[in-house]
This record gives C-alpha cells, structure tokens and sequence, in this order.
C-alpha cells in the first residue's frame, strides 16, 4: 500500500479548535452538539452550559454517545486538558460521526479565557 493511500485511509473528521473558536461556533451554531468526556465528578465542579457528560472510561461510552447524539450534527468534546476528548473523538469518528470538535487545552483553557473576559 503506498503511503498515500495510507494517508487518505487515516483521515479523520476531527478538528481541533481553539476557546476562541469554540465560543463563535456557540455563537453562530444553536445546534452544535457538547460531550463532556470527564467523570461526573469533574462535571459537577464546572462544566460548558449545555453539555451532556458522557465519562469516556465507561464501558458503555460509545453506546450512550451514539443514543443521545445525532451522528450527522457537529459535536463538540471537551475534558480537562484536552488528551481523553481527543481519544474519545476517535472512538465517535471511526462509528461514523461525520463533524467533530475537540477543545484545544480543555476546560484549563476555557476556565482562562472565560476568567480573562469577565
């Protein structure tokens, strides 16, 4: 297989974006979907307004993304720093998830940005 190929077949439909993206994308998009993939722990401390929490070392993470998510509508995952939103928005790319965001930095950097705006 050439690397090429290769290169196509890895592909994914995830981007990653910045608080400061993520804040027009709120803005403009009413229907961008929010996963938050920390433990309801974390969750209960401080969260995005709106977000679902889906703990992504659940075993039945995927199951409960693909019953309270509609695959072909943007979504958006975030966790503490970044690191498990990125690999739980693998997990929801390679079922079929079409448009997905993760949060560059996490809730560390929406905790800045939202602490500098005020």
């Amino acid at each position: 297989m050439s690397i090429l190929s290769e290169f196509l077949k890895s592909k994914t439909n995830i981007k990653t974006v910045s608080v400061t993206a993520l804040k027009q994308l709120l803005n403009e998009q009413e229907k961008i979907q929010l996963l938050d993939v920390r433990t309801p722990a974390e969750f209960n401390q401080q969260h995005i307004s709106k977000a679902v929490n889906i703990d992504v070392f659940k075993s039945d993470f995927v199951q409960k993304c693909q019953s309270k998510f509609e695959m072909s509508k943007p979504i958006l995952l975030y966790c503490r720093s970044g690191q498990r939103s990125l690999n739980a928005a693998k997990k929801l790319d390679q079922i079929g998830f079409q448009d997905i965001y993760n949060l560059k930095g996490g809730m560390i950097a929406w905790s800045n940005f939202s602490s500098k705006s005020k």
